[in-house]
């Protein structure tokens, strides 16, 4: 339950940021039950790096591999904060450990293709999605990133086109999916086309700047550069809205 509560924030469904302390007081619930569970201390170092508590999050993982060495997900989250910390190299080892306990895992080739391509290997990371998507067909993450890193990385508009539409086929709910239909058609210069999707992510998320940000870009492209950068500004001084820190796909020149 409380990784639960983590992962509607993590993956865009809430933006209750309460969330994060309630899912804490459940893992400290669990390991009062339970003082040896792995995955309650992987949980709460989850938990710890979402609230920005990054120191915290190092002793708790490494406290849940002690208890569980084939917990595949601390592996994972220890290679994330290493990444974080710029040792890509020490974060590439751990990810060669989790492949080893769990090849097929969605999270592990999502995190491996990510670690991929931070590190200057798109073809890599394409690999990683691709089998990621063959593997779990049903998961919407994988043609999401596909999408990404053909629009990013390969200029391949027309496929990450086609991708995002599939994701959002497979996931209707997702506001980012959707704000990513609506950046390719912007991209190629569809404002019409992009519209409905524009206002599906900021119905679904509607306190995410992307959200905001795509409908600035749209009143940019449709002639009103004026009311585009309005409402810019008063989208970054509102601190209600939350930005998730994603690569946009459309040219900055356009706002």
């Amino acid at each position: 339950l409380a990784e639960t509560k983590l992962d509607l924030i993590d993956i865009g469904a809430s933006f209750d940021q309460s969330l994060i302390e309630d899912a804490k007081a459940l893992v400290n619930q669990a390991l009062a039950h339970d003082p040896g569970s792995s995955e309650a201390y992987r949980i709460m170092a989850k938990a710890k790096v979402m609230s920005g508590e990054f120191e915290l999050a190092g002793p708790l993982l490494q406290k849940a591999l002690d208890l569980s060495p084939s917990n595949s997900a601390a592996l994972i989250g220890l290679a994330q904060l290493r990444v974080m910390e710029g040792d890509k190299s020490a974060a590439r080892q751990f990810m060669q450990r989790a492949l080893r306990i769990d090849p097929y895992g969605a999270t592990l080739l999502m995190k491996l293709g990510h670690l991929h391509w931070a590190d200057g290997r798109p073809d890599m990371a394409r690999d990683a999605f691709e089998r990621g998507a063959l593997v779990h067909p049903q998961n919407p993450i994988f043609p999401m990133l596909l999408g990404m890193l053909q629009a990013l990385e390969f200029g391949e508009l027309a496929g990450g086109l086609h991708n995002f539409l599939l994701a959002a086929e497979l996931d209707p709910r997702d506001f980012e999916i959707a704000a990513y239909v609506a950046m390719s058609y912007l991209t190629l210069g569809m404002p019409e086309d992009a519209r409905p999707w524009i206002d599906r992510a900021i119905k679904l998320g509607p306190l995410a700047a992307t959200s905001l940000a795509l409908e600035s870009n749209w009143l940019a492209q449709s002639g009103d550069p004026s009311a585009a950068a309005n409402l810019s500004v008063s989208v970054l001084g509102d601190e209600r809205f939350i930005y998730r820190g994603h690569k946009l796909l459309w040219e900055p020149h356009y706002v």
